[in-house]
């Protein structure tokens, strides 16, 4: 991803995340980025079949190997699995989880919405 800077940079780790170290940038397709902004290109190109330790998988997050932890606590990220006597993550339950995750937003949203345009409508007959 080819980024325009004001100011600051972007860095990219071996990784594939890309995080703001400076002020707001645009890339080419537009999508401006600020300080703190993590982009995550590796998930997009993680493969079903990949075996991802916590280590890894903290690395695709810009986050720390306790987050991992808590993060799957809260259900942000699916349970692992041990092997080797370590927690692994297979690429293709990562990416089901969170988009899981994204569908379930999405239909909560859509839900707000319709009550919000019901009441709207019921306090707009009186």
């Amino acid at each position: 991803m080819d980024m325009e800077t004001d100011k600051g940079s972007v860095e990219t780790d071996k990784g594939g995340i890309q995080t703001d170290k400076g002020s707001m940038e645009t890339d080419k397709g537009g999508v401006e980025t600020g300080k703190g902004c993590v982009v995550i290109d590796t998930l997009d190109a993680l493969q079903d079949g990949t075996i991802v330790n916590e280590k890894a998988l903290a690395g695709i997050f810009g986050v720390n190997d306790r987050t991992i932890r808590r993060m799957v606590q809260r259900g942000e990220l699916p349970p692992p699995f041990l092997f080797g006597g370590m927690r692994r993550w297979r690429g293709g339950d990562i990416k089901a989880h969170i988009g899981g995750l994204a569908e379930r937003a999405q239909k909560e949203k859509e839900k707000e919405d319709a009550e919000k345009a019901e009441i709207a409508s019921n306090y707009a007959s009186f």
